[in-house]
């Protein structure tokens, strides 16, 4: 319930004037997958309290974009390994529109995709895909938050990566979901 919450909380830190972090350099030549936002699904809700709370990521490129983007870096060892380094980086705030609900009451508000800067998320690490394309990721530094957080299902093909989440707590009185891809753009820096 506490991670469900504190994601609520972050997610609308944009709206607090939290500030963008800088981002680490993914290094030329390595494959750079960047987020397609068209792809981008979010969903939280919240009936604990007695009245509900609905969030809904507000996927409409044209009418309410995601402002900046974000990638990651992926590095085998060698040419075919399963095996390799990460880098997730971005450009720009990340900040986009969710639409909310608290009760009858329905209003958008900007949300940060990923947590602003003062969290503890991670950029960097190694990576293992199996052999049914499942990708692990093993963060070398801060942790993993939203799309990343250990119940992510997260696979690997090779011009797409996608993560899945799906967590419920309180039983089933709050529920997060995410669905995130991101697509092969070649191998300059994000």
């Amino acid at each position: 319930m506490r991670r469900c919450a504190v994601t609520l909380a972050a997610l609308l830190a944009g709206c607090l004037g939290a500030t963008e972090t800088k981002s680490p350099v993914i290094p030329d030549g390595t494959p750079v997958y960047r987020i397609d936002e068209s792809q981008l699904f979010y969903a939280f809700r919240d009936t604990s309290a007695g009245r509900d709370i609905i969030l809904s990521w507000l996927n409409t490129p044209t009418v309410a974009p995601l402002l900046g983007y974000n990638c990651l870096g992926m590095l085998p060892d060698g040419l075919g390994d399963s095996t390799g380094t990460f880098i997730f980086a971005w450009n720009g705030p990340n900040t986009g529109f969710v639409e909310r609900w608290i009760g009858t009451t329905a209003d958008t508000a900007v949300a940060y995709f990923f947590p602003p800067e003062g969290s503890d998320q991670g950029t960097e690490g190694s990576y293992v895909v199996n052999s049914a394309g499942e990708l692990t990721l093993n963060w070398a530094n801060g942790i993993q938050s939203r799309y990343f957080q250990p119940g992510a299902i997260l696979t690997f093909r090779t011009d797409t990566i996608v993560s899945v989440v799906d967590v419920l707590s309180r039983g089933d009185s709050i529920r997060e979901q995410w669905r995130v891809v991101w697509t092969l753009e070649g191998q300059n820096g994000c």
